[in-house]
């Protein structure tokens, strides 16, 4: 009873008064159900505020004990401090928060086993892995509050195009997305002394092993196009793509810039005018947290001594190193200062569920629609855009 009533003193009096403050985006509203974590609050400066929120449920069934193991987290005593984690951290830690809000010495039962039943507190909470998140039109930035900060690449789409770089007006131009790939980044740290211990001399709450990893991965199959003077296309993945310019790139129908201006196109006359294209999928962004924390635990039995002292005189204290994983899906109106042209709609509801992403590398097929034939194989890069010239053939007037 005593470990409820703490858990409803913590819901009353550490969290509900106190809010933290965070920085819109990144990893906020992350949910961990079962076991306690703190993600620190983000010391940004924006007032964005988000409340930490604690959920209790509590199935209670009587028996005897089974000779298995379980553990408690305890809820009392005292704790210190370290980098980046707040002096208060009981609306931060719940379980795992030591103030003086909590009586010392309760614990909650998590997964405590027992002979023809059991009793099982799940505790869903809620924070901020991120302190930030920066979105470019190259790759996406999470910071956090204790110097570890994880960046992912856009991976790119590559287009095949034939004939490439230069077709002809009203000719059979064809074009594929090849691939819509994965992206992943990562950083980590070794050690967090949350509870003001070491590597050596680990306390309660300190954590180790920290990975903060990002995970851009495709929303659909498909990817779009945009050919100018033809407009917006959708194609799926692998599917080949037929069509005709009906003018050339001249500047008077848009054409423009010049292969000299745009570069890697020496196989060209440099004064030939362009089209400009562009192209774009959607993308979801996953952030992950894994960490080992060191947590104050009742294990059922005796210690080696054969004593007894948690639990009521069932259990034993030790001190464990227990594995942590939050994943959080980003949106992006969790990301302040968002650029309009990265935020993507899937399903035309109008509300942004999705970054786009927007680089291209094109890449020139033979007549048989293969990427790998030596004599025609190029790439080219230029970045969010990508060109293509259209002239008319000898003898051929359609422009002006």
């Amino acid at each position: 009873m005593k470990a409820y009533l703490c858990l409803l003193i913590l819901a009353i009096v550490c969290v509900a008064p106190r809010q933290e403050v965070f920085a819109k985006g990144g990893c906020g509203g992350a949910t961990s159900t079962g076991k306690g974590f703190s993600c620190g609050a983000s010391g940004s400066s924006s007032g964005t505020v988000t409340t930490v929120t604690t959920t209790t449920t509590t199935t209670t069934t009587t028996g005897g004990e089974t000779g298995g193991t379980g553990h408690r987290f305890k809820s009392g005593s005292a704790a210190g401090t370290g980098p980046g984690l707040s002096g208060n951290l009981c609306s931060l830690l719940s379980n795992y928060s030591w103030g003086s809000n909590c009586n010392s010495g309760q614990y909650s039962d998590v997964g405590h086993h027992h002979k023809g039943g059991s009793t099982t507190t799940t505790t869903t909470q809620t924070f901020v892995i991120c302190n930030n998140v920066i979105v470019s039109s190259a790759g996406i930035t999470c910071t956090t509050r204790w110097s570890l900060f994880a960046h992912v690449d856009y991976p790119g789409l590559p287009i095949d195009t034939r004939p490439y770089p230069a077709t002809l007006n009203r000719y059979p131009s064809v074009l594929r997305v090849d691939a819509l790939t994965t992206a992943v980044g990562s950083a980590g740290l070794a050690y967090i002394p949350a509870g003001g211990g070491s590597p050596s001399n680990p306390m309660p709450g300190d954590w180790r092993r920290i990975t903060l990893t990002l995970t851009l991965y495709p929303k659909k199959s498909s990817a779009e196009v945009y050919l100018e003077n033809i407009g917006w296309i959708s194609l799926p993945v692998g599917e080949l793509y037929s069509f005709k310019w009906n003018l050339p790139s001249h500047p008077a129908a848009g054409g423009g810039p010049t292969a000299k201006q745009v570069g890697q196109l020496a196989e060209l006359p440099q004064d030939m005018p362009l089209y400009t294209n562009y192209a774009r999928s959607p993308y979801g962004l996953r952030c992950e947290l894994a960490w080992q924390q060191f947590e104050p635990t009742c294990l059922l039995g005796p210690d080696p001594n054969g004593n007894y002292d948690c639990d009521s005189n069932r259990g034993h204290h030790a001190d464990t190193w227990i594995p942590h994983t939050l994943v959080h899906e980003i949106l992006p109106s969790e990301v302040k200062n968002l650029p309009p042209a990265q935020a993507a709609d899937t399903n035309g509801d109008g509300i942004p569920d999705a970054f786009w992403d927007l680089g291209a590398s094109i890449r020139r097929m033979n007549n048989a629609n293969s990427i790998s034939d030596p004599v025609y194989s190029h790439s080219y890069d230029w970045g969010n855009v990508w060109y293509w010239a259209v002239r008319e053939a000898q003898g051929q007037i359609t422009w002006p």
